[in-house]
């Protein structure tokens, strides 16, 4: 525990943690998926309302995560210019990578309907937790997949919309 961490200055683990990831982490498709500035101003992530975006990141999760889970994801989504408001439909692709290891855990996919702003440059955090929680274990990589799909029925913002950030939830 932390405080025999402390006395005896060894490790300690966190039991439950937020791993903040910007937008400049992910790498976008290029296409439908791009760095631009929202509001003028913030280097985002863009998904453009025509077409299929997608995005990816490898993360290393601090020392500090011992065995455990990630139970969900919280997406920071901002609108443009816009008072459309509706919903967007994210498909959420997590894997984990241990170390030293040459194939991930089977791809955990969920999907994800995040509400956005109706007013113009706001920026709305939804959280979703995965129907089963993806087991992580110390040292692993994280494989994140983030797709738009706008052509979706319950993707009903018909504008683009901006990714800020992102957080991962972790408990051991």
């Amino acid at each position: 525990d932390y405080v025999n961490a402390k006395r005896f200055n060894t490790q300690s683990f966190i039991l439950s943690d937020d791993y903040y990831i910007s937008a400049a982490e992910f790498e976008p498709d290029g296409t439908n998926a791009t760095f631009e500035l929202q509001a003028l101003q913030w280097r985002a992530l863009e998904f453009a309302n025509a077409g299929s975006g997608k995005a990816t990141s490898c993360l290393s999760p601090p020392p500090t995560w011992n065995d455990g889970e990630i139970t969900g994801i919280t997406l920071k989504i901002a609108v443009g210019n816009t008072t459309a408001g509706g919903n967007t439909l994210f498909n959420v692709k997590l894997e984990t990578a241990p170390d030293d290891v040459s194939t991930a855990t089977p791809d955990h996919v969920a999907d994800g309907t995040f509400p956005v702003s109706s007013t113009a440059y706001a920026i709305k955090s939804t959280k979703i937790t995965f129907g089963s929680a993806i087991s992580f274990t110390q040292h692993s990589s994280i494989l994140l997949t983030l797709e738009r799909d706008p052509s979706d029925a319950i993707d009903t913002h018909a504008a683009e919309v901006f990714l800020m950030g992102a957080i991962l939830h972790y408990v051991s």
